[in-house]
């Protein structure tokens, strides 16, 4: 009976149970979607046919971002102080106005980067490439340094207590 009591307390108190998924006009013209992050009031979508899109009104409409992201594959977004990340087939790319402009954010990268994974690990930035190169920046994206992990291509990062950890292809 005690069991009971308290699995109806915690059905009762917790707000996400029997919540349901409503389908929102997410980007349409945008195909598959690959990543999501939400920033302050926005909601951004990665997809992999034509960049990124913008939700500033909880989902009800999307917009294109304007920036060359069409086949670059965003696939993982992540804040990092002021700044919004993203890694593509291309490398990184950071907005510092909550995602609506871009640039590019490669110093310090080869010409091949093509992002398989990143993390924020504290005040540093860890990113690793598609080649099983990784880097580290200490400066939100500014700038990368190489560091030697003999790991092959990284498609997850997490970090605990100091350690990296990465989940990879093969």
């Amino acid at each position: 009976m005690r069991t009971l009591f308290i699995c109806l307390i915690f059905l009762f108190a917790c707000p996400f149970v029997g919540a349901q998924w409503v389908q929102t006009n997410g980007p349409l013209a945008g195909g598959s979607v690959s990543s999501m992050i939400i920033a302050g009031e926005n909601i951004l979508a990665g997809t992999n046919q034509n960049g990124v899109f913008i939700s500033t009104d909880v989902g009800a409409s999307w917009h294109q971002v304007n920036y060359n992201f069409a086949g670059l594959g965003p696939r993982q977004f992540i804040i990092s102080g002021e700044y919004i990340l993203v890694g593509t087939d291309a490398g990184i790319y950071r907005s510092a106005d909550g995602g609506f402009t871009w640039a590019e954010a490669n110093i310090g990268m080869p010409s091949y980067r093509s992002i398989g994974a990143m993390i924020v690990n504290g005040t540093n930035i860890i990113a690793g490439t598609a080649m099983g190169s990784y880097f580290v920046s200490t400066n939100n994206g500014e700038s990368w340094l190489g560091v030697s992990l003999a790991q092959p291509a990284p498609a997850a990062l997490a970090a605990c207590n100091g350690d990296l950890f990465a989940g990879t292809f093969g």
